[in-house]
């Protein structure tokens, strides 16, 4: 992101707000050669209040990085909620078909039934075997994805202050 900081001091010291600053620029003005240079007190003084701007940046920043960051892990929970909602159910439901399928199983007296009726409680055994592991997986995408939006803000965190000074000027009024 790119800021302009509009920083400025009286010769008493004081400080004038930003906007004081904007408006400075809509006033007509003349141009003449500068008569003096900044002292070293003044240029302290410009960089303390250039310094105080930064922070308030650095602060919004900081405060819409953690809106985003929020967000962001509400998000991926609803989503592992659902997904680990879903699977929990369907599993509930295929517990429930295989028990059933089990209790006739054995009220069958024919061997043959019985033995294809095993086959299929098997088969339901593996798609609830594979279901286990689908929500195992998916618990294991939801960290991986929190991994990368953890990553991301901290790569915002790690923000680079460069200064280039514009211009200065230095008014009176008359």
């Amino acid at each position: 992101e790119d800021h302009i900081i509009f920083a400025a001091i009286c010769d008493d010291g004081t400080s004038l707000e930003e906007e004081q600053c904007r408006r400075l620029f809509s006033l007509p003005a003349t141009v003449d050669p500068l008569q003096r240079l900044m002292s070293d007190e003044e240029k302290e003084r410009i960089n303390q209040v250039v310094h105080e701007t930064e922070t308030a940046i650095l602060s919004v920043n900081a405060q819409r990085n953690s809106s985003f960051f929020d967000v962001e892990m509400e998000k991926l929970e609803k989503w592992a909620d659902d997904v680990k909602s879903s699977i929990e159910i369907e599993l509930r439901d295929l517990d429930k078909e295989i028990k059933a399928r089990k209790t006739a199983a054995k009220k069958l007296l024919n061997l043959e039934e019985k033995l294809g009726a095993q086959r299929g409680i098997k088969e339901m055994e593996k798609k609830r075997n594979v279901l286990r592991q689908n929500l195992f997986l998916a618990q294991d995408e939801v960290d991986a994805k929190k991994d990368r939006v953890i990553d991301e803000i901290e790569a915002r965190l790690m923000q680079k202050i460069e200064r280039d000074p514009l211009f200065l000027v230095r008014w009176r009024i008359i």
